[in-house]
């Protein structure tokens, strides 16, 4: 009897332990922000806050989660295109890094971008395609180091990637980079036809 009495006392205080235990977890879940999603609207309005030139929703092209809080988003309007870095700001965007370039009409092209944010540096590729004229890029990473006081320019082949976009109309890939990669990391990006002809390069920037 005296076994019994014991073991009802201590499924009930299990039962109450769980019971509060559920209540707390429920009231956390309810009152819990979830991570806002990047729409081309938030893209809009973090944009559009401090911009002389400002953009609707239907230029936003695409938008890309890095982590819990930071994104990016590609822009394109008549006459410039836009690679921007947004931080999560509570249930906002706020952009912090714009890149611009002009817009080249009625041409096949492709840029690559080394980008640093608090979720670590990323290379960003992006390009177009109508004709189909590309059939794949080479995208070859390199360094710049200081050998015996001079500057030096290394290829770092173990690194080098080839993207098929032969079908896309369209395209962008987004990359992390490795935190021990050096600052002086950059990358040379070909444009190769079917043949095997390099129809064009493009330069990336580099983080220092």
């Amino acid at each position: 009897m005296k076994k019994q009495l014991v073991w009802l006392i201590s499924s009930f205080l299990v039962g109450i332990g769980c019971f509060l235990f559920l209540q707390h977890d429920n009231h956390s879940a309810a009152f819990h922000d979830p991570a806002p999603e990047l729409t081309p609207q938030a893209v809009v309005a973090g944009f559009n806050k401090d911009a002389t030139i400002q953009l609707t929703t239907k230029e936003v092209y695409w938008t890309e989660t890095l982590s819990d809080t930071q994104a990016i988003a590609y822009a394109e309007t008549q006459t410039t295109r836009y690679l921007i870095v947004l931080r999560r700001n509570e249930a906002t965007y706020a952009v912090t890094h714009v890149t611009r370039r002009t817009v080249h009409d009625g041409q096949e092209w492709a840029e690559a971008d080394v980008i640093e944010t608090d979720a670590g540096r990323f290379l960003i590729v992006i390009g177009e395609n109508h004709r189909r004229l590309i059939d794949h890029l080479t995208i070859a990473p390199y360094k710049v180091s200081l050998t015996n006081g001079a500057e030096e320019t290394r290829a770092i082949e173990a690194m080098t990637r080839t993207f098929d976009v032969a079908t896309k109309e369209w395209f962008h890939t987004v990359q992390k980079l490795p935190q021990a990669f050096s600052k002086s990391l950059f990358f040379d990006l070909h444009a190769v036809d079917a043949s095997g002809a390099e129809r064009f390069r493009f330069l990336s920037n580099s983080i220092d």
